[in-house]
């Protein structure tokens, strides 16, 4: 008999509510604040770094240096401008390096021509600072380096003409091609 009675009282309560509901208009609250807000603006954060002043894909940024301008035992340098010009509403960060495997190195298109050059990379925050840099081995890659939002960077190619090259080699002159692949990491500003 206590089941039948509690059952009772649940529906009479049910029917209450509902009954109560239906009066009201369907609302749940016996106080209704209505506050107007207005529309906010939502905008994505444009993700812009350049290599050599272009900007960043997954292509290679061809770099050209005629062979004229060396002379056996010397070096030249090209610098590499890596800039980090996001718009992001905080603060943020790249780190910038050569892509794995992809030291620098003489293009296919000049056979013949990679027995007697050597290139190799270093990783520089300053312009004009090639020069002084350490590089490492041929086709290494060097350490990544940290750019902050508005700032840039450098990767410096270092291309040496070895002291025994051939004066047929320079003769031909030829404009060589150094391809440079650079992949980028957003990370947290300091």
């Amino acid at each position: 008999m206590r089941i039948i009675r509690t059952l009772k009282a649940a529906a009479l309560v049910a029917a209450a509510v509902v009954l109560g509901l239906l009066t009201a208009s369907g609302s749940y609250a016996l106080w209704n604040v209505f506050e107007p807000a207005g529309y906010g603006t939502v905008q994505a954060a444009d993700f812009n770094v350049t290599v050599n002043g272009q900007p960043a894909n997954s292509t290679a940024v061809p770099l050209a240096l005629d062979l004229g301008q060396l002379a056996p035992g010397t070096a030249s340098y090209l610098e590499v401008p890596l800039g980090n010009y996001n718009n992001a509403g905080s603060p943020m960060a790249v780190t910038a390096a050569l892509s794995s495997g992809a030291g620098p190195r003489l293009a296919a298109a000049t056979p013949g021509y990679q027995q007697w050059v050597e290139v190799r990379a270093a990783s520089v925050l300053r312009p004009g600072a090639c020069a002084a840099q350490a590089y490492g081995a041929v086709g290494a890659v060097p350490p990544p380096i940290r750019i902050e939002q508005g700032a840039t960077g450098r990767v410096c190619v270092q291309v040496l003409l070895k002291k025994d090259a051939p004066a047929s080699l320079l003769a031909s002159a030829p404009r060589l091609s150094i391809p440079v692949i650079v992949t980028f990491d957003q990370v947290p500003a300091a």
